[in-house]
C-alpha cells in the first residue's frame, strides 16, 4: 500500500483513464511493455513501446513522436493482423469448396 502520492489526483485520474482507453482499444491476447528513460540532462526524456500482437509478433522501436502515436501503431498491427487472419481463413474455406466440388464431380 503506497502511504505518499506523488502524483495529483488529476495527474492519477489522467494515467487511470488513459490505462482504460489502451485496455479498451488493444486486442485480446495482445500485450505491450513501456519504456522510459531520463539518463541525460542534455537530451529530453525519451520513450518507446515494445508491444506483440495476438499471434506473438513482437515490433519494438515502434514509430511515433508521442506516446499516443505509439499506441496507435500498436492497434493498427493487431488489427492488420486480424484482419489478414480472416482474409486468410475465406481464401482457405474457398480453396476447400472448390476441392469438395471437384471430389463431388461438380463445380464450385
Amino acid at each position: 500500500m503506497m502511504t505518499s502520492k506523488h502524483l495529483t489526483e488529476a495527474e492519477r485520474k489522467t494515467l487511470n483513464e488513459a490505462m482504460a482507453i489502451i485496455n479498451k482499444r488493444t486486442a485480446h491476447r495482445s500485450s505491450a511493455h513501456i519504456y522510459f528513460s531520463h539518463y541525460s540532462c542534455e537530451r529530453a526524456p525519451s520513450h518507446d513501446l515494445t508491444f506483440w500482437t495476438p499471434a506473438g509478433k513482437q515490433h519494438s522501436l515502434t514509430r511515433g513522436d508521442t506516446f499516443a502515436d505509439k499506441i496507435e501503431a500498436y492497434i493498427s498491427a493487431c488489427n492488420r493482423e486480424a484482419y489478414n487472419e480472416t482474409i486468410a481463413k475465406e481464401e482457405r474455406a474457398k480453396q476447400l469448396r472448390k476441392e469438395l466440388a471437384e471430389l463431388e464431380g461438380g463445380a464450385a
